[in-house]
């Protein structure tokens, strides 16, 4: 062949890489046209921005936060000034409103610190264990009981009795070493679920005394209702520069997974009440689980119903949340907010607003503020800061009856729909779960598409709803065989039986059209030498021609050798629902399998320390080529057995060209283990147990007579009854009048 001249597959695999490394570029640009974003300030001037946003902060303290002043800066200023006169403006616009804020605000005192006090709701026996502080009369901490913790490494917590810790969803500041305390940043040692107040319904930011100050203490469960199927507490507080009285009642039912809080605002006695408004904070601090493999660390979410009653959600990462000092508003319109979340990869902590009250539409807008890092964590990795949801009512006007809001906070599973699978005394009722799930619509935690392009893409060609179909049919399949069998690695192994078992006559039939290929290419060996040498020097696609017109006239069709891609193609959806059935599935979590901790984390055979260079050690969280302190041996295993699987099952190469792309292929599998080293130990099962099938299915595949003794098949049934010619691979016709195959059909040049 021409050496001056590349091969045209490596042509055509260059010019691939090309169209799409510029199409992914390009998009960015083309994207920007059809969904316009937000112009940003370039890195130096975002640094002078939050520089100046945060001096501004110290000046005009809140219990917001730096969020609301750059959600602000960003939404109603920023989109609107050229980026050279931002900061300028930005500045002399909140200096005056400053100076607004101090001529009509009523100076609020300065609370000075005191030791809270603290109410226990619920029990062992209860599926949530609360306990409330009068400092803001918040949730000072939230216990799953009925779900095991995990550490930073995704290894299970320990008592000191040695049984296994119950959850803490929502951690307590309270349970922190005094030294410890000291050194967090400010916002994780409040409490959740705070209330703060507007000293004017159209104020940038609201007031922080109310999340710092002590509530009285309404009421609380006496010593005889510690065991009683519901309790409840109540605190209150005055805000008498606006003629109004607060009261927050939390309640706790047995069997539930979500804490009722009624927010009630009266006018005090002789007062003549002023508009009010109010923000209602998330919780926040729920753990992050294996911090060295997980992709998931805590998002933000918030759900909504539109004028049609479509579902409807928003997610923000906490890198984003950190990066850009709080989320955007999202203001109501003519939706219905229904939750905003704090979610992590298992478990969320949701504000919902009761569905069962008369009033459902209260809040105006909602967004999240970023809430710090705690010191111990790596301060350069935004992904690790914490964040908390915050909704934001309707500006009130009191009349002469209360008004009373009701929320459901929910504390539990992330995907909802897997508290139907607890069973005996941890059973939750089934219509419970379907108001979790279908009325307050928290099935979209998990459950929706991507707000990516290509999320909607697949969403457009119901690849989304394939998907989640599939998933959610996984997640009954191993939840069913998790209880007959008693052990899940059984059910994941199970799960692919049945899998390969049912596509059994599709895969047997493409096995034997694959090695049925291999020994045809095994006789055109010696043609193709030869062919090969009679084109040596000519052009390129003369040789292809040619080529393609001896295995054709042999009844060898390379198309034959994309078969695989339909086997591919119809394990897809399976093989993602199961992803994201690990992904998402506590009762994988922290289930131990031989040598691995748990299935929904790798493997970790060897701990190999957080030394070395750019692998494991902390600072490389994040990078590609950061693997964390463990070596696991099962990625490899089912990398390795794959590759034996290809050897098997690849044609032998009749050029150069072809040659090259099998070794472009093995090169490939090298990345794919690193792609799979930190993947869930049970998806890794599912690899080798089918792996393995498609080995079994290729040995035990029927003897049948050699080709050299069977005349090649065309694939219609038609055999030919006369070798190849040896020349150059052209055969003469049979019957003159009847076209060879490369003249008709849609493989024909003409």
């Amino acid at each position: 062949m021409n050496q001056n001249k590349a091969p045209i597959p490596i042509k055509q695999l260059v010019l691939f890489m090309i169209i799409s490394v510029a199409a992914i570029v390009g998009w960015n640009y083309v994207q920007d046209l059809i969904w316009p974003r937000p112009k940003q300030l370039p890195p130096t001037q975002q640094r002078e921005l939050r520089e100046h946003l945060a001096l501004l902060a110290a000046l005009a303290p809140t219990g917001a936060g730096l969020g609301d002043l750059h959600c602000y800066a960003t939404n109603e200023i920023a989109r609107q000034i050229p980026p050279e006169s931002r900061i300028k403006a930005l500045a002399e616009f909140l200096d005056a409103k400053k100076k607004e804020g101090e001529a009509k605000r009523v100076q609020q005192p300065k609370v000075a610190p005191f030791k809270p006090d603290l109410i226990e709701l619920g029990n062992k026996d209860f599926n949530l264990q609360v306990r409330l502080t009068n400092k803001g009369g918040g949730v000072d901490r939230v216990i799953v009981t009925h779900f095991p913790e995990a550490d930073q490494y995704g290894k299970e917590v320990m008592q000191a009795d040695g049984k296994p810790q119950p959850l803490r969803l929502i951690p307590s500041v309270n349970d922190i070493p005094e030294v410890e305390r000291q050194n967090l940043p400010h916002e994780l040692t409040l409490p959740s679920f705070l209330i703060y107040h507007y000293a004017f319904p159209d104020e940038l930011r609201p007031e922080n005394l109310l999340g710092e100050m002590a509530w009285k203490i309404g009421e609380k469960p006496g010593e005889t209702d510690r065991d009683s199927d519901r309790q409840q507490a109540s605190f209150w507080v005055d805000v008498p520069e606006l003629g109004v009285k607060i009261t927050k009642t939390f309640s706790l039912e047995r069997g539930h997974y979500h804490i009722g809080l009624s927010v009630k605002i009266e006018k005090l006695p002789g007062a003549t009440p002023k508009p009010f408004r109010y923000q209602l904070t998330g919780g926040h601090g729920i753990p992050i689980e294996g911090v060295w493999y997980t992709s998931t660390y805590r998002n933000f979410i918030a759900g909504w119903v539109d004028k049609k009653g479509g579902a409807k959600r928003h997610i923000d990462m906490n890198a984003a949340v950190h990066t850009n000092l709080g989320s955007e508003r999202l203001i109501r319109g003519e939706g219905t907010f229904q939750y905003a979340a704090l979610a992590g990869q298992y478990f969320a902590s949701a504000t919902c607003i009761d569905d069962q009250q008369e009033n459902k539409n209260f809040i105006e807008y909602i967004r999240a503020t970023n809430e710090g890092m705690n010191p111990k964590d790596l301060p350069d990795k935004s992904q690790l800061s914490d964040l908390t949801p915050r909704v934001i009512s309707e500006p009130l006007t009191l009349g002469d009856a209360p008004v009373e809001h009701k929320f459901l906070l929910y504390h539990g599973p992330v995907k909802v729909r897997l508290l139907n699978q607890l069973r005996g005394d941890l059973d939750v009722p089934s219509e419970l779960v379907d108001r979790y799930e279908k009325t307050l619509n928290l099935r979209t935690l998990t459950d929706y598409q991507s707000d990516s392009f290509l999320g909607r893409f697949a969403n457009f060609i119901w690849w989304t709803d394939i998907t989640i179909f599939f998933t959610n049919t996984i997640h009954s399949v191993l939840g069913f065989l998790q209880h007959n069998l008693g052990v899940a690695a059984l059910a994941i192994i199970a799960v692919t039986l049945l899998v390969r078992g049912a596509l059994t006559p599709l895969s047997r039939k493409q096995a034997a059209n694959m090695q049925k290929l291999q020994d045809k290419m095994k006789i055109l060996q010696p043609q193709l030498k030869r062919l090969e040498e009679e084109y040596r020097g000519r052009d390129a696609q003369d040789f292809q021609r040619a080529k393609m017109k001896l295995m054709l006239d042999n009844g060898v069709n390379p198309a034959a050798q994309l078969g695989g891609c339909l086997m591919l193609i119809l394990q897809m959806p399976i093989f993602m629902g199961l992803y994201y059935c690990l992904q998402e599935n506590v009762f994988f979590r922290l289930q131990p399998f031989l040598w691995a901790p748990s299935l929904a984390a790798p493997d970790m055979l060897v701990w190999w320390t957080e030394k070395i260079p750019y692998v494991s050690e902390p600072a490389s969280l994040g990078s590609m080529l950061y693997l964390g302190p463990y070596f696991n041996i099962l990625p490899i295993l089912a990398v390795t057995l794959m590759i034996v699987q290809q050897k098997f099952t690849m044609p032998p190469a009749t050029d150069e060209n072809q040659a090259m792309q099998q070794k472009m292929m093995k090169y490939m599998m090298i990345f794919m283990a690193v792609f799979f080293y930190k993947v869930a130990s049970g998806l890794v099962i599912y690899f080798i147990i089918s792996t393995l099938w498609g080995l079994a299915e290729r040995k035990l595949l029927p003897k049948k007579k050699s080709l050299k003794d069977e005349p090649p098949d065309f694939g219609n049934g038609a055999k030919r009854k006369h070798p190849p010619d040896s020349g150059n691979g052209a055969r003469r016709r049979r019957n003159p009048d009847k076209p060879s195959p490369e003249e008709k059909g849609w493989l024909s040049r003409k």
